[in-house]
């Protein structure tokens, strides 16, 4: 319950000690609503951002930046590792092989088991891209 003159929870930019004031269940409307409207904002600042400037989805380009140290990892270690369906990381995997920036290798081991890794194209763009995502995040 706000107070005649004050903004609700949520709309207005309350300092850190402000915040301190505010009865436990403001803060959480709050912050609640400040991660509500964030999850809505970040997908399109990955568009203007990332996407759009790099030519590259941002869960094709995230997968790259996984790869970048040079190392296979398996279909499943992606998955696990961007909080994925094995099958949403697939259709990622197939979208970088047709664009010939990555590939499947089988396992040594263990044929059933896929790994992906970095073609010589993908090092060249996540080397090149790399430099004006940071920039981005920055």
């Amino acid at each position: 319950m706000t107070r005649q003159g004050e903004e609700a929870p949520g709309f207005g930019k309350p300092t850190v000690s402000a915040l301190s004031r505010m009865p436990k269940d403001e803060v959480v409307q709050f912050v609640a609503a400040s991660v509500g409207r964030l999850s809505n904002l970040y997908p399109h600042w990955l568009l203007l951002n990332i996407e759009k400037p790099l030519g590259i989805s941002s869960s094709r380009f995230i997968v790259l930046w996984l790869l970048r140290s040079g190392q296979q990892m398996s279909m499943g270690q992606v998955a696990q590792t961007i909080d994925l369906t094995p099958r949403g990381v697939s259709r990622i995997v197939d979208g970088l092989e047709e664009d010939g920036l990555a590939k499947r290798v089988e396992g040594e081991y263990d044929k059933r088991v896929k790994y992906v890794e970095l073609t010589k194209k993908g090092r060249r763009f996540i080397d090149e891209a790399m430099p004006k995502a940071l920039t981005a995040f920055a």
